[in-house]
Parts: structure tokens; C-alpha cells; sequence
């Protein structure tokens, strides 16, 4: 049974249904195909012009929402991946398994959005290992026809069933609160949610719509995710300076050849401890085999269920110890030939790793601790842009 109205699931995810906005379906084309949403998903648009296209959006039409709450089924398909989950509005409260800490200046950012706009922004995506009720709903509404189809420009298939039945409702409601969940996308998004309660309440506000936060809830066990790596671009650092820095502890040879091939070495040498690739605007270099002595000094203040995770490696003492390079100037990507593009176009120097293995990740939960930002990327990514949840009372 879920919770009684109002209050979190201890042990598992409060998940409730809500008023969904949708892009009318003459602007489908237009918007949909493209991802596009009224903030800007690089973050550099100012709140005030994303609460703007918001409201202009509601007021034109190019928004309508419906009239009853609801859950919404989802689905993609296409060269990102498959995925089917639930839209749902999750209490902030529920047992979400937090597994990369955040960058406080973007979780700032992303409050300030959210409390402009007045909405919710991506949904946190959330993977549960589930007795399959919340999947048989899914699979019942996917048989009619979806609120929303779009063939996205990347050639992905997304569509938008509601789930409008009550006892419907309830029975994935129910599953849902006996199981916790993992936060595989949007550990930013959540943390700026909670920030925005905190705000809320700090006026007097109460309970509200900002206890929730929008989120795509998956039952990895009927549709797994895929984990990938997320690379490092540093646009401003010096890349002969970087690789002599990091040739003090690393064996760095050069490479031939281009990603295709880079991308083998690497998934080799990783298998045996800490390795990346580093490439610059005129070639690559592995840099691997790290001295243990020098490797070991440097990750003393490193929690020791972190001292093997590449990533940890990566940002503890390439970026933050060799090199001194500021975290804000770090960008992060899942996109090696976007990484790669940038530096050769750009200059700079991008680093290409390795994704956690679950491993890691099990250790690193068993003993309390978190992966660093941008450890993981696990999809496909939800589309942006179907259904919007808005924080109006």
C-alpha cells in the first residue's frame, strides 16, 4: 500500500500524479523535433528569458494543459537506446539512492531557473528494480493511441501515453513505494529542487508543489540503462604543459590512429588500473601505469572506497593536483567525438576515461560515499520537451 496523502514513503518512492502541460499538436514539429524547451538547456539563457517563453508558450497555445492529474507513460526508441518508464511527480523525501555529489554553482543556477520559471525543468531520471505492475500498466496504455509522437531529429521515436485510472494509479503508486530507486540523471536537478523547498518554506510558503520534483521512473529489470563514460574538456589549459605535468606519474605514450582505435587502448589498459586518454589539437597520448607511491600520496585525503574509481583519479589528481585547474573550468560530456572536435577545433585538451564499473558503484554506496560530479552517464536521456510540470499551487 502507498503512503497515506502527503506523507514520503520511508523505503521507497512517493510518486504522485499531477497536471501536465504538453506541446499543442501543431507545434510538435516545430519544437518536439528538435528538443527544444522554454529554458535553455545550456545554461546560459538568463531565468527571467526562460520564465518569458514559459508564459508566452501558455498564453499562445503552444502549451495546453490537461484537466485531471495524471501519471504518463513513456517511451523512446531509436539509435539512443530504448527506454519506458513513468512520469511522475516525486516527493523530495523519497528514498532516492544519491550516488555523484553536485557542483554547488550549478545546483544555484538551476534554483534560480526553477523558482524564475516557476516549473520543474528534465526529469530526474530514476531506475528501480520493480515486480513488474508499474511495467504492465505501461504496457496497457502504450496499446492506445499516445497524446504525444515525435520523431526527433536524431532519429529517436518518443511518445506520451496518460494514465488517467484511478485504481491504475494506485496499484503503480503501491510498487513504487516499496522500492527506492537510484538517481541515474539529475542529481543537480534534485539537489536544486530541495534547495527550492528550502527557500519555500523559509517564507512561510508550506507544503506545496515545490515538495515534488518531476521525474521518469524506469524498472531497470523489464529495461535496462546503458552506463557510458563522461569526458573532460578543459578549453583553457596549456597541453604541452599538461602532458609534461602528468608524465611525472603517469606513463604517457603517443597514440596512433583516431578515436575508433584510441577507445580499444583505453578499455584495455583500464582494465588494470587507472588510464586516459589525452588529446590534444594536434595528436593523443595514453596516459596509464601511474607510479603507485606518488599515486597512493596524492589520494590520501581521497575516501578509500573512491582510490580506484578513474574518475576520482582523474579529478583528484590530474585536474586538481597536477594540473590546478578550476572545477568551473572543467566541461564535462558524454561525447568523445564531441570532445575530441572541440579540442581540434578549439585548442585545449580533452581527456577520455572510462565509465565506473557497478562495482564501484556498489562499494562506493555500501560505504557511504560519493562518485565526483559528472561520474556517470546513464541512458538514453528522456526527451526534454513532452510534458512539463509546473510549481503553481
Amino acid at each position: 500500500m502507498p503512503p497515506p496523502a502527503g506523507e514520503p514513503a520511508r523505503n521507497g518512492v512517493t510518486a504522485v500524479p499531477f497536471l501536465g502541460w504538453h506541446i499543442a499538436p501543431h507545434q510538435l514539429g516545430r519544437l518536439a523535433t528538435r528538443y527544444a524547451t522554454p529554458w535553455d538547456r545550456h545554461g546560459q539563457a538568463p531565468a527571467a528569458e526562460a520564465a518569458r517563453t514559459l508564459r508566452a508558450w501558455q498564453h499562445s497555445g503552444t502549451l495546453v494543459r490537461d484537466q485531471e492529474p495524471a501519471f504518463y507513460a513513456y517511451e523512446q526508441i531509436g539509435p539512443r537506446g530504448t527506454l519506458r518508464g513513468v512520469l511522475a511527480a516525486v516527493h523530495l523525501d523519497s528514498r532516492l539512492l544519491v550516488h555523484e555529489d553536485a557542483v554547488p554553482a550549478q545546483i544555484n543556477s538551476i534554483t534560480d531557473l526553477m523558482h524564475e520559471a516557476g516549473t520543474n525543468l528534465d526529469p530526474v531520471l530514476l531506475g528501480f528494480s520493480g515486480d513488474g505492475r508499474t511495467s504492465e500498466h505501461l504496457q496497457r496504455a502504450a496499446a492506445q493511441p499516445p497524446v504525444s509522437e515525435v520523431l526527433a531529429d536524431d532519429g529517436g521515436l518518443h511518445r506520451v501515453w496518460r494514465i488517467p485510472d484511478p485504481d491504475a494509479q494506485a496499484d503503480i503508486a503501491a510498487e513504487l513505494a516499496s522500492r527506492a530507486a537510484f538517481i541515474a540523471d539529475g542529481h543537480h536537478r534534485r539537489a536544486a529542487a530541495r534547495q527550492l523547498r528550502r527557500e519555500y518554506y523559509a517564507t512561510g510558503s508550506g507544503p506545496g508543489p515545490w515538495d515534488h520534483v518531476l521525474g521518469l521512473l524506469v524498472d531497470v529489470t523489464r529495461t535496462p540503462m546503458r552506463m557510458a563514460p563522461v569526458h573532460r574538456v578543459l578549453p583553457h589549459a596549456d597541453p604541452q604543459a599538461a602532458l609534461a605535468a602528468a608524465s611525472g606519474t603517469f606513463q604517457v605514450q603517443a597514440l596512433r590512429g583516431e578515436l575508433p582505435e584510441w577507445s580499444v587502448v583505453l578499455k584495455q589498459q583500464a582494465r588494470t588500473g587507472p588510464a586516459f586518454v589525452l588529446v590534444t589539437p594536434t595528436g593523443a597520448f595514453l596516459a596509464s601505469t601511474p607510479d603507485t607511491q606518488v599515486l597512493a600520496a596524492s589520494l590520501q585525503r581521497c575516501p578509500p572506497a573512491l582510490r580506484t574509481v578513474h574518475s576520482a583519479v582523474l579529478d583528484t589528481v590530474l585536474i586538481n593536483e597536477l594540473w590546478r585547474v578550476h572545477p568551473e573550468q572543467v566541461c564535462c560530456t558524454a561525447s568523445a567525438r564531441g570532445a575530441v572536435h572541440q579540442v581540434r577545433t578549439r585548442g585545449g585538451l580533452a581527456v577520455l576515461t572510462t565509465p565506473p564499473t557497478r562495482a564501484d558503484l556498489r562499494t562506493a554506496a555500501k560505504a557511504g560515499v560519493r562518485l565526483p560530479p559528472k561520474s556517470t552517464w546513464f541512458g538514453p536521456k528522456p526527451h526534454p520537451g513532452l510534458v512539463f510540470r509546473t510549481l503553481d499551487p
